[in-house]
Formats: C-alpha cells, structure tokens, sequence
C-alpha cells in the first residue's frame, strides 16, 4: 500500500470517527448533554482535519437560527 493510500484511508478514518462519536452526542439525553455541555465535548477532542467554530447566542440570532436556538433553550 503507497503513501498517498494511507494517508487516504487515515483521513477517512478520522471522518468516520467524527461521525460516529456526533451520532453518540446527538442520541445522548437532554439532561446529560445540553448546549454548553456539547460545545465541552467538541472542545476537549483533537480535531486533525477539522476546524470547528462555536458560535454563541447572540451570532445565531443574528444568523436566524431560530430553530437551533429554540432546541437548545
């Protein structure tokens, strides 16, 4: 297997990873796992190929995430 193969399969593992530690997060209780507890979460992992963006309450109004925002209340 060639250099460029597994760096492949190495990024789509961590993709795969992400994805399926989301699903986790996603089916996780509301008591066990609110806004502030989530953005924790995705804070304390090592995040390789991803750049992350915690956006606060104030930018997601603004943005009209009006939905998301209700969620979270």
């Amino acid at each position: 297997m060639g250099k460029d193969q597994q760096k492949a399969i190495k990024e789509k593992t961590a993709l795969y990873d992400a994805i399926i530690w989301a699903r986790d997060m996603i089916n996780m209780p509301p008591r066990d796992m609110n806004p502030e507890g989530m953005v924790k979460e995705i804070l304390s992992k090592t995040w390789n190929h991803f750049d992350i963006e915690v956006f606060g309450k104030k930018e997601l109004e603004k943005l009209g995430c009006n939905l998301l925002l209700a969620v979270g209340a």
